[in-house]
């Protein structure tokens, strides 16, 4: 059974005690402590540079969000300015078009108002 399992610490029933906790040695322990600290600092490094990278990300976007609004602005500025021309151009082409049909009525009433008064003069 320990060859396929392992040794067992306590006691394992029908096999008596198990292997004992062996504390690790003094300079075992220092080693592992020294390892340990190295690793914290590791860890502290690495949180430090997530949280500048994070600081950055954050930068970034607040930049590209306000490139895309002041790019949004620029072509809705853009497309208002094309829609006013589009505007003034229909509205000055409506103006001539109602000016020729007023020249047109206008020429129509006097022409009927100048009948031949000929046949219109007393006797």
């Amino acid at each position: 059974m320990s060859d396929v399992l392992g040794n067992k610490l306590g006691y394992v029933r029908g096999l008596g005690h198990g292997a004992k906790l062996m504390e690790p040695s003094r300079s075992n322990r220092v080693v592992m402590e020294a390892e340990l600290k190295k690793r914290a600092e590791e860890n502290q490094r690495l949180q430090l540079q997530i949280e500048e990278l994070r600081d950055e990300i954050r930068e970034s976007r607040a930049v590209m969000e306000e490139e895309i609004t002041k790019r949004t602005r620029d072509e809705l500025m853009e497309s208002r300015a094309a829609m006013e021309a589009e505007i003034t151009t229909r509205t000055d082409e409506i103006q001539v078009q109602q000016d020729r049909q007023m020249q047109e009525i206008f020429q129509s009433l006097t022409a009927q108002l100048q009948l031949p008064r000929s046949s219109t003069t007393p006797p």
